[in-house]
C-alpha cells in the first residue's frame, strides 16, 4: 500500500490510523457533496437557459449522480488522467524548447531573420519528444517528463543549429 504513488489517502490512513481514516472519509464525503451540488447547479442553469425546464435541484442532484456513475462505468476518469499526463509531457517538452532556445541556441545563433514564421526545429523537437517519452521510452523510463526534457535537450540544438538553421541577419 505504501509503495503505490497513487495511494496518498491510504498512506495517510496507515500513518494516522483511525483518525486518518475518519479524516479521509469526511474529506471524501465533503468533496462528493460539493461536486454533486455544483454539477446539479450547472445542469439546472443549463436546462433553464436552453429548454426553459425547471424541475428543481433535487432532480438535478440525482441526474448529476447518475451521469457521474455512468462516467465511472465508462472509465472516463482513466481517459482524462491519460490526457492530463500527455499534456504534462507536451508542456514539459514545450518549456524545454523555449528554455533551450533562449539560453543555449539563441546565443550561438545570433539574430534570426524576422521573416521566419515557424520554428520547425522546435515543432519537430516537440513532437519527437512527446512521441518518444509517451510511447517509446515509457517501458524503460516511466517518468515521461524527464524523457521529454532529455529528448528536447539533445534534439533541439542539433536541429536548430545544424540541420534546420534559419537565416540570420
Amino acid at each position: 500500500m505504501l509503495k503505490n504513488p497513487d495511494s496518498i489517502a491510504a498512506t495517510f490512513m496507515v500513518f494516522a490510523g483511525a483518525i486518518g481514516f475518519v479524516l479521509m472519509f469526511l474529506a471524501q464525503a465533503k468533496a462528493q457533496v460539493l461536486n454533486a451540488y455544483s454539477s446539479s447547479l450547472c445542469l439546472s442553469n443549463m436546462s433553464d437557459a436552453l429548454l426553459g425546464w425547471r424541475p428543481g435541484r433535487v432532480t438535478f442532484v440525482v441526474l448529476a449522480n447518475v451521469i457521474a456513475l455512468l462516467m465511472l462505468y465508462g472509465h472516463i476518469l482513466e481517459l482524462v488522467e491519460q490526457w492530463i499526463k500527455l499534456l504534462g509531457v507536451l508542456l514539459s517538452a514545450l518549456s524545454s524548447v523555449i528554455i533551450m532556445d533562449y539560453y543555449i541556441v539563441a546565443k550561438r545563433l545570433g539574430k534570426v531573420d524576422p521573416s521566419e514564421q515557424i520554428n520547425w526545429a522546435g515543432v519537430i523537437s516537440l513532437i519527437t519528444a512527446v512521441v518518444l517519452a509517451h510511447w517509446v521510452f515509457k517501458p524503460w523510463q516511466p517518468i515521461e517528463v524527464l524523457s521529454s526534457i532529455a529528448t528536447v535537450t539533445v534534439v533541439y540544438p542539433i536541429l536548430r543549429l545544424r540541420l534546420l538553421r534559419p537565416r540570420c541577419k
